[in-house]
């Protein structure tokens, strides 16, 4: 293994590769994810105690927690602010799975048939 200029790791006497092989992504929705998970460790982590949380996760715990009573409030007054979305997610959930279920009696008929 050799370490070239750019830090980067590659077989001796390998010829360079016009394109990477591999690369990390490395875009927003990358950073968004992991964003994501960091936040939902942190706040499963205030619920089930299962580690100590720093200082410097209670910003996260305070901006989730305004944001939940924000939420609760606008969904307290104005209900369907709520429901229309969620019938919508429903109906399209249920609308796959009988999709899915159609295409698995259509397999199952094929394979009867052979």
């Amino acid at each position: 293994m050799v370490v070239d200029a750019q830090h980067k790791i590659h077989a001796p006497n390998e010829p360079p590769h016009p394109h990477p092989l591999m690369s990390s992504g490395g875009g927003s929705g990358g950073r968004a994810a992991a964003g994501a998970i960091r936040l939902g460790n942190a706040i499963g982590a205030a619920f089930t105690n299962r580690r100590v949380l720093e200082p410097v996760e209670a910003h996260i715990m305070i901006t989730t927690g305004v944001l939940l009573l924000a939420l609760a409030i606008i969904f307290w007054f104005f209900p369907r602010i709520l429901v229309y979305p969620l019938a919508i997610v429903f109906v399209w959930v249920a609308l796959a799975l009988f999709y899915k279920a159609y295409k698995l009696y259509g397999e199952r008929d094929q394979q009867a048939r052979r």
